[in-house]
Order: C-alpha cells, then sequence, then structure tokens
C-alpha cells in the first residue's frame, strides 16, 4: 500500500511504495492543490511514470519544456528524465504510477525497452485519449493492487505488459528513425475514434464512423479489430458506459438523463449493457462509496 504523501511534492518517488521488491510498481492516487504552486525543486530517478489527470488542470515541466495537462489527459514520462509541477491552474486530483524498467526481465523486451530509454528525444508522451483503453491496464492495476486476489501478481504483470506495449506503440509512431513509413491505417482509426469521443452523444452508425475515417464500412470494421480487438460498435458502447461512469458518479442527474445524455435513446437497453459491462446496475454503482469521489 502507498505511504502518505507528500502534498508539496505529490510525484516524488520517496512517497510511495511498491507492491514488493519483486514487482517494483506502485500505483497512488494523489490530491492536487494551489500549494504545489510552491514546488521549486525538480524530481530525477529511473522510473516510468504514467499519470492520469482524474480531475483539475497543472502545468508540469519536463526537462525545461512546460506541458499543460487538463483532465482525462494522460502522460508518460520516460526513465532519466527531470520533472516538477509548475504550475496548479484548478485543483484535483492525479492516478499516479511508478514502474522499473527491470519489472520485466526478457532479452527481447530489454532490448527494445532499453533502445527507448536511450533515445533522449522521447522523454515524454502526453495522450488525450479518446479511448479509455490507454488508461484502462493502470486503473486496473490500482484495483488489484488494494484487492490482492489471489494470484493478482499475474494480471497485474499482464496488464503492466500491455500499458508497456501502448507506449512503446507511440514511441515508435513518434521517432523519425523509426516511422519511415506513414502508417495510414493508424491515421484513419485516430481520426474514427476521435469522432466517436466527439459525437457518442448523438445518433451515430457504423457508417458515420467509417466516413470520418475516410475509409469503408469494411475497412473500419478491420482496423478496430486490428488494432482494439473490437468492432467499432462495440467501442462506442464501451466508450458510451465509461461516460456514464463519470455522469453516475460526479453529478446528480438521474439515471434516465445520463442514459439519454451518453447516446443511449432507451434506459433498459442502457441498463443491460451496464450490468452485461460492469457486473452491476447503474444504480448499485452510484451509491457503491468506493466509485464517488
Amino acid at each position: 500500500m502507498p505511504e502518505a504523501i507528500d502534498i508539496k511534492n505529490p510525484l516524488e518517488l520517496r512517497n510511495f511504495k511498491y507492491i514488493s521488491e519483486e514487482l517494483p510498481i506502485c500505483v497512488a492516487e494523489v490530491p492536487v492543490d494551489a500549494s504545489l504552486i510552491r514546488v521549486i525543486s525538480s524530481c530525477f530517478h529511473d522510473d516510468f511514470i504514467w499519470a492520469r489527470i482524474l480531475k483539475g488542470t497543472i502545468v508540469i515541466d519536463i526537462d525545461g519544456n512546460q506541458q499543460l495537462l487538463q483532465k482525462n489527459d494522460f502522460l508518460f514520462i520516460n526513465s532519466n528524465h527531470v520533472y516538477s509541477i509548475s504550475e496548479v491552474q484548478e485543483p484535483g486530483f492525479i492516478r499516479v504510477m511508478f514502474a522499473k524498467p527491470s519489472t520485466l526481465s526478457n532479452p527481447l523486451l530489454d532490448r527494445k525497452i532499453n533502445r527507448m530509454i536511450s533515445d533522449v528525444k522521447f522523454s515524454s508522451t502526453i495522450i488525450h485519449p479518446i479511448n479509455p483503453l490507454f488508461y484502462a491496464d493502470m486503473d486496473a492495476i490500482y484495483d488489484l493492487s488494494r484487492s490482492r486476489p489471489q494470484e493478482f501478481e499475474f494480471k497485474i504483470l499482464s496488464h503492466y505488459v500491455n500499458q508497456l506495449r501502448q507506449i512503446y506503440r507511440i514511441y515508435q509512431h513518434t521517432n523519425p528513425e523509426e516511422t519511415v513509413n506513414h502508417d495510414a491505417n493508424y491515421d484513419a482509426l485516430r481520426e474514427m475514434m476521435a469522432f466517436i469521443g466527439e459525437s457518442y452523444r448523438n445518433e451515430i452508425n457504423l457508417d458515420d464512423i467509417a466516413a470520418a475515417g475516410g475509409v469503408s464500412r469494411s475497412k473500419a470494421t478491420r482496423l478496430f479489430r486490428s488494432y482494439i480487438q473490437k468492432s467499432p460498435i462495440q467501442h462506442l458502447q464501451e466508450y458510451r458506459l465509461e461516460r456514464s461512469v463519470y455522469f453516475l458518479t460526479q453529478t446528480k442527474l438521474s439515471i434516465s438523463e445520463i442514459a439519454q445524455s451518453c447516446g443511449f435513446n432507451q434506459q433498459s437497453y442502457f441498463n443491460r449493457l451496464f450490468i452485461r459491462h460492469f457486473g452491476m446496475t447503474p444504480k448499485q454503482m452510484r451509491s457503491d462509496p468506493k466509485y464517488s469521489r
């Protein structure tokens, strides 16, 4: 379990505790308020860092470059880089994960990871997640590290591998030496997912999604299944369900209002999908203290 956090520097590694020596991963939620403006010392260590902005707006300085982070932004900081929080524009919470690069020891993975670490041009990346799957693995690690079910270590490592894989794919895409060939398919997928993120409240179908990416219906389906192992409509439904969780836990809207605002015309259909996806009704989630903030 993480130790108490020093609010004056919440992203400093000494304030956290790994799951174990054999599993050097730590995930914690950190409150962020205006006191961080007074932070002047920078942090430097060899861990990978992921940070998801749950609420609020901050400015973070990484190797002298300032980046604005807002709610739902997802940040990765590579090993061996200097960072500090220089401004808090809106108080809130951050979910942070530290992991040692040596968490996974395998000749193939070591070669890829060391290449990424040694690339000084790849200090960090900020993802404006149109897809909640970008942070789903970190959230799963957070829950598993607290509940600790039987053999939870295997599950945590599985999620961690997937999280690291996402970052490595981003690194390959942003590294000029690794991206000689432009991936038009990935660009089309990104446009379609952005369209879903912007239009999920409306009545949209497969034709609309495919048009956003400039591809046919069949190619849209192939791209989604190839990259995220879901159909476009499955992703649309899951995105709507994930957004409904925010409204359930952060607002006082009625469940019928939430269903409508998330693109579900019938509350009964919304309820069925919600139970299938989360294993509980919307009402049960709203009343569960662990989902409220």
